[in-house]
């Protein structure tokens, strides 16, 4: 089953004597504060598809500091994690779809690797189906790269949709320890 995006949704037949641990878990969205980064100096993020995060505008100005809901400091000015923060908080990437893909992939990449056991976890569609979250991830960067206006919207749409969910149905892609009453 295609999607208008052409993501094939995978759907699996799960036998009698097969465990299968489906679980939901929250995803953090685009949201002011601290984000989940892989290291404390900002090295790229599964090959981000942007440079590395510095904690530097492109003009060697520091971005500013990063504060949580009630003006607590999560990161101080010019650091990598501010940056993160900064990016994937910017009003609207200024209207343009693939900027507004680009911080949504970010925070699903973020989301998978802190959120999921496995990035080859399978994850429920919107519509029913499963895809893994690295075929997910992947399918983002081709329309990223060099999709539609109108695939880059679809496509940060659904990862939006994930993102800001508190309940995303996955199926852990390593066993689960059965657990006997």
């Amino acid at each position: 089953m295609r999607g208008s995006l052409g993501i094939k949704s995978r759907n699996w037949t799960v036998g009698v004597a097969a465990t299968v641990c489906l679980t939901a878990t929250a995803f953090a969205g685009p949201l002011p504060g601290a984000i989940f980064t892989t290291t404390e100096n900002g090295s790229r993020v599964n090959a981000n598809l942007y440079e590395a995060f510095d904690g530097l505008f492109s003009n060697g100005e520091p971005v500013s500091a990063s504060l949580g809901i009630s003006g607590e400091l999560i990161a101080p000015p010019g650091s990598p994690k501010a940056e993160v923060s900064q990016f994937l908080v910017d009003a609207n990437a200024g209207g343009d779809p693939r900027e507004q893909l680009a911080q949504q992939l970010l925070a699903f990449l973020f989301n998978t690797l802190h959120r999921l056991d496995d990035p080859a976890a399978a994850i429920e569609l919107p519509g029913g189906g499963f895809i893994s979250a690295a075929q997910l991830v992947s399918d983002a960067i081709a329309i990223w790269e060099s999709g539609t206006a109108a695939e880059q919207v679809e496509m940060k749409t659904l990862l939006d949709e994930f993102n800001n969910n508190d309940a995303v149905p996955f199926i852990h892609f390593h066993p689960c320890a059965v657990v006997y009453p």
